[in-house]
């Protein structure tokens, strides 16, 4: 059985298919350029380095239920 890989644009690891998320719609050309884990990572970056941005957002979200 042959699986489908793609090689991550961040981390350079070759993956299967299953590893990286769709940009919407089941096509292969759909599939984000980055794997979950590096996406992951950037995200967790991203809300270290902007924690009044994520309290902002998360007081919005309380503030509409």
């Amino acid at each position: 059985m042959d699986t489908e890989t793609k090689t991550c644009t961040m981390c350079g690891e070759e993956k299967p298919i299953t590893a990286y998320r769709s940009r919407g719609g089941n096509q292969s050309h759909l599939i984000k350029s980055r794997c979950n884990t590096c996406l992951y990572k950037e995200h967790r970056k991203w809300v270290e380095e902007n924690p009044d941005r994520v309290n902002s957002y998360r007081d919005w979200e309380r503030s509409e239920e």
